[in-house]
């Protein structure tokens, strides 16, 4: 399954960094992911799009190829697939718009999925932010305060 992943252009936001990780563990598990970040290249592929997906981050104006005006026509042709990570600009109808069109939506939180579904019948999944929960090494708040320095902890969790 070939899928487009469309960030925006700031390699530096915190969610350009949490996303692009995102798209890498979907190709360590298989997926041929592409990360596109140009915006003329993003057009490009919404006029002739040669993947099975595409996964959107965010929804807003900030990047105009992710908004219901330069997708909707892939609707059934492609699955439309939108990570939405805040709640803001839920007031503004184009952001409703582009995600009652989307085929899915990826939340962070179950309280965003419930409040979503408020503006949308689009399904709604919660992706953890720990992804691998069982070899997740737990290390209790205490033992981290008396002796672990941050090296340390790092040297731990990997």
């Amino acid at each position: 399954m070939k899928i487009y992943f469309f960030l925006l252009g700031s390699k530096n936001a915190t969610t350009s960094y949490s996303n692009t990780l995102f798209a890498l563990g979907l190709q360590n598990l298989g997926y041929e992911v592409e990360i596109v970040r140009d915006l003329e290249r993003k057009k490009c592929i919404l006029k002739n799009p040669d993947c099975e997906a595409i996964v959107f981050f965010q929804k807003t104006i900030q990047c105009p190829a992710h908004t219901s005006r330069y997708i909707g026509h892939l609707k059934g042709k492609v699955h439309l697939i939108h990570i939405d990570d805040d709640f803001q600009d839920m007031h503004l109808n184009e952001h409703v718009k582009t995600l009652k069109m989307t085929d899915l939506i990826l939340v962070g939180t179950n309280q965003h999925k419930k409040a979503l579904k408020d503006y949308t019948q689009v399904p709604v999944e919660t992706i953890s932010c720990v992804l691998d929960t069982e070899h997740y090494p737990y290390v209790p708040i205490q033992q981290k305060k008396q002796s672990t320095s941050y090296y340390q902890l790092a040297t731990i969790l990997c």
